[in-house]
């Protein structure tokens, strides 16, 4: 009796989480095992549900362990209310704020659709712990056994990928796995290794964006717009480095890097005479914003521009200078240089502009 109770709490100890009481991933990774065993031999389908809960870090930070541990109990205990309503379930704490559940016997799309935003309804209320109240968000990744990975391992990675996938694109939203999601994964951490390259090899340049006085057409300023010229992919998006430069904290040395070569270009530009040039960055503006920086003297400018028929408009509103495709596309120093002189020597009026806005192409 005493080995069978030695036992038992040896088991307890390996295979429970202690805070929510639930199964903890040694135990998730146990079922899962057995289950793909049994689903080799009788031919089944199961799929998996993976929960991250959105912020919980911010409440942990900002209230304190205790607190954010009974945020945990009490979420765990709305998981377990729902998930205990479908046969044969299987719930467990996958680690830190996320949940992950087992489904046996793969039950229709309906089915699984239908409990997947009944747990997403868990967050769409308020949570109340410790007289606080909680406005907490969660993504949901799926993936489905055999479809999705025959091994354990190959199913948790890519129910990781979906959630991962589901935490990008939405708030209490899911996403189910793809081999397209994988590729992109794939994609973004390459793009991550090579960024390291890139700043040590000089790949990065600048392009600058010309922008115009509404009513004269003479370039007020330039906008610095970074581009990574790759040795074998050639240019890559900005749209597609930059949050992954973020993300790792490598946009700091990309920052310093621009900074530097944008005032070396300015020093440059000054000794070649174009010393009437601004850096700026652009910003979408309104009426109202139009209005207000006017009434203060402040100067405006509208991003964007494309036809003469958004001109006419922005100058009717008082809009100070313009940037857009209308212009120019953003160029590298050399062209800019080119623009720059012939917008000097032809602009007396913005119409003119227009006229030499090919060397941008």
């Amino acid at each position: 009796m005493h080995n069978v109770e030695a036992q038992s709490k040896i088991e307890r100890l390996a295979f429970c989480d202690f805070l929510t009481e639930l199964p903890n991933k040694h135990a998730y990774y146990k079922f899962l095992c057995q289950l793909i065993a049994d689903s080799q031999i009788n031919l089944t389908t199961f799929s998996l549900l993976l929960l991250n809960v959105g912020s919980f870090q911010l409440v942990n930070d900002s209230l304190g362990h205790s607190v954010g541990n009974a945020v945990l109990q009490n979420i765990s205990n709305l998981l377990s209310n729902t998930i205990n309503k479908v046969p044969n379930s299987f719930l467990a704490r996958f680690s830190g704020s996320k949940f992950i559940i087992i489904i046996p016997n793969r039950q229709n799309i309906d089915c699984l659709s239908l409990l997947t935003q009944r747990i997403l309804e868990i967050f769409s209320s308020t949570i109340e712990v410790n007289d606080y109240r909680f406005h907490l968000t969660a993504n949901i990744g799926t993936a489905a056994y055999p479809t999705d990975g025959s091994t354990s391992q190959e199913l948790t990675r890519n129910v990781e990928s979906a959630m991962n996938h589901a935490n990008e694109f939405s708030k209490n939203g899911h996403a189910k796995y793809s081999k397209s999601i994988t590729k992109k994964n794939m994609e973004k951490l390459e793009i991550k290794n090579e960024l390291q390259d890139a700043i040590k090899d000089n790949q990065f340049v600048l392009y600058y964006q010309p922008i115009v006085n509404s009513v004269t057409g003479r370039i007020t300023a330039a906008e610095a717009l970074i581009r990574w010229i790759h040795p074998s992919k050639g240019l890559i998006s900005p749209a597609l480095f930059i949050p992954i430069a973020e993300e790792t904290g490598q946009i700091i040395k990309i920052g310093e890097w621009v900074i530097k070569i944008a005032i070396d270009q300015y020093a440059k530009w000054e000794t070649q005479g174009l010393n009437d040039i601004n850096f700026e960055t652009g910003y979408s503006i309104t009426k109202l914003i139009i209005e207000l920086c006017d009434s203060r003297n402040i100067y405006t400018t509208s991003e964007g521009v494309e036809t003469d028929e958004q001109r006419q408009e922005l100058i009717k509103l008082n809009c100070t200078n313009l940037q857009g495709y209308l212009f120019s596309r953003p160029l590298p120093s050399d062209d800019f240089i080119k623009y720059y002189r012939n917008n000097i020597i032809t602009t007396t009026d913005i119409t003119q502009l227009t006229s030499v806005s090919n060397i941008a192409t």
